[in-house]
């Protein structure tokens, strides 16, 4: 009889504690997941212009579902994208980062993983140090990205261009040819120039090229260059615009500004830039050679019009016999013109 009284007490006193439990588990607030990050640091030394691929094991830590719902990065050199999106408790994914080294030196940056659970949204953040060297082979320091050239419907045209380079000093020079799959456009080396080799051997080149445009009428084109060592950082295409040549007239062609003065009392005297075509940016090449008295202004009256006004500062009282001869270099982005000037001194 006793034993059945103490089986009767534990059984009420297990029930007891199991509903306790269950409502106090029940009233506990619910624990968000958590995502941890393993490596929590990358630290890369790359060549450049290499790109490689890293993984980084992201493992949901917490106790709910946690859902990325982006990655993001305070570098264009790098880019994250993770195998899965959603994650349990205790769960784990691939975060793939891809580093591109587009630059010499080092770089900090952030790859920040936001994600969500029970309604809050979290971020973990994985920093990024990047080194990068330079690499081997030959490097391209300067060539004209855009290049402007005249075109004529009934004979060739021609313009000159530069690419710097730098690269070995003993052998032939690296750099091949200039070609386009627009065989309007033909290439030529005119003239190679070479400093004196540094302490690595290597020297800085100059090649002279000339561009050959054959009778055409507008186009645009692409020009690729050729070297016969690999390249330490990528070249870019040279973009081609052949156009018209503008034909610019001055109204009066040429001046003698003091005799003017002398004769019509005017302090000021006028000339007119009139193109075939519109053209936006006029202005004076060096007019450090003019005396300080002399003003020039430049005006737009037209898209295809502009007044240039010479203006003499001086009072003039007595003719002037002393004489000089100067030339007025007017430049557009796509024309130069002269303009002689005679001054009395």
């Amino acid at each position: 009889m006793a034993l059945r009284l103490n089986r009767q007490r534990l059984a009420c006193v297990m029930v007891f504690l199991v509903t306790t439990g269950l409502g106090i588990f029940y009233l506990l607030p619910a624990q968000p997941g958590i995502l941890a990050a393993n490596p929590s640091e990358l630290r890369l030394e790359m060549k450049f212009g290499a790109r490689e691929e890293v993984y980084v094991r992201l493992e949901n830590v917490g106790r709910s579902l946690a859902v990325i719902s982006g990655v993001s990065s305070s570098c264009g050199c790098t880019v994250g994208t993770p195998e899965t999106n959603q994650l349990g408790r205790g769960d784990s994914t691939r975060l793939k980062v891809e580093v591109s080294a587009n630059f010499i030196g080092r770089k900090d940056a952030i790859v920040d993983v936001a994600y969500e659970s029970l309604k809050e949204r979290k971020v973990v953040r994985i920093p990024v140090v990047l080194k990068t060297g330079e690499a081997a082979g030959t490097r391209v320091l300067s060539y004209p990205k855009d290049l402007v050239a005249q075109c004529d419907p009934e004979k060739e045209s021609r313009a000159e261009f530069e690419v710097r380079t730098t690269e070995k000093s003993e052998g032939q020079p690296d750099l091949v040819e200039v070609t386009s799959e627009d065989d309007r456009c033909r290439f030529r080396v005119l003239d190679i120039k070479s400093s004196e080799p540094d302490r690595n051997g290597k020297s800085e080149r100059t090649y002279q090229i000339e561009m050959v445009v054959a009778p055409s009428e507008p186009f645009a084109a692409t020009a690729k260059m050729r070297f016969r060592e690999p390249l330490a950082a990528p070249a870019g295409n040279i973009a081609i615009f052949a156009r018209p040549k503008v034909r610019t007239r001055l109204v009066p062609a040429a001046i003698d500004l003091p005799t003017m003065l002398a004769e019509s009392s005017r302090q000021k005297h006028e000339v007119l830039l009139i193109s075939e075509e519109d053209i936006e940016d006029w202005r004076v090449t060096d007019n450090a050679a003019f005396p300080a008295w002399l003003r020039i202004e430049i005006e737009k009256l037209r898209s295809n019009i502009t007044r240039v006004t010479i203006a003499d500062s001086r009072t003039i009282e007595t003719k002037l016999t002393d004489v000089a001869d100067y030339e007025l270099k007017l430049n557009s982005s796509a024309e130069t013109v002269s303009l002689p000037v005679r001054i009395r001194e």
